[in-house]
């Protein structure tokens, strides 16, 4: 009985937990559009929650792929699976990469979200410094509704709202964009065990599903 080689059993486990990533991405975003419709949600820039469903969605199904592959040990099935890891592992990068360098911009983002609100919808805003205990955005004066906000009985919270929201929303930006990082480090470990177990079947001039035959 041929012994199954050690790249193949890695590239199993690689995918198992690739997709669990990928499971817990797509809950992320199912979470992140329901916050995103109330309290603060609407005003973390950190992208689009539809975004973190598709691309955790893309990595579960390409990790399925890529158990499937492994097991059929087929060519054509593991080019499959190479080309669509590699076109994945290239958006996975960009997408932690944007998410990790907007986090210098996240102030000026958040402020020009609250000026949009104070223009347009004075209810957010106080939806926002009721939850999160706070008046105004820069300073308890800034842009505050009702404007006397840090002196009304029904409000009266001495801390400005960018103190209460910018710091945490950073703090996801950086765990998101670091998680990212660390998956596509994973897509990239499984695209060499792929190479591996691609040369394991030409060397062994197995084809897999189609009989030796390379199609």
């Amino acid at each position: 009985m041929e012994e199954t080689p050690a790249s193949r059993y890695l590239l199993h486990i690689i995918n198992f937990v690739t997709l669990l990533a990928g499971m817990a991405a797509t809950a992320m975003g199912i979470y992140a559009l329901s916050v995103g419709r109330t309290v603060a949600g609407s005003l973390a820039p950190v992208g689009s929650p539809i975004l973190a469903i598709l691309l955790g969605l893309a990595i579960a199904v390409t990790s399925l792929l890529g158990m499937w592959a492994g097991a059929v040990h087929s060519r054509p099935a593991l080019r499959t699976y190479f080309v669509v890891l590699v076109g994945l592992l290239i958006v996975q990068m960009v997408t932690a990469t944007l998410v990790l360098a907007r986090q210098a911009d996240l102030d000026l983002a958040v402020n020009d979200a609250w000026e949009t609100a104070y223009e347009h919808d004075y209810p957010k805003l106080e939806r926002i410094e009721r939850a999160y205990a706070c008046c105004g955005f820069a300073g308890v004066h800034d842009r505050a509704v009702p404007r006397d906000c840090v002196d009304n009985d029904r409000f009266g919270f001495v801390v400005s709202c960018r103190d209460r929201l910018v710091e945490p929303m950073r703090g996801t930006m950086r765990a998101v964009g670091w998680a990212g990082v660390a998956v596509a480090g994973l897509l990239g470990l499984a695209l060499i065990l792929t190479l591996g177990v691609y040369g394991e079947v030409i060397m062994g001039g197995s084809g897999g599903d189609y009989g030796g035959r390379d199609v």
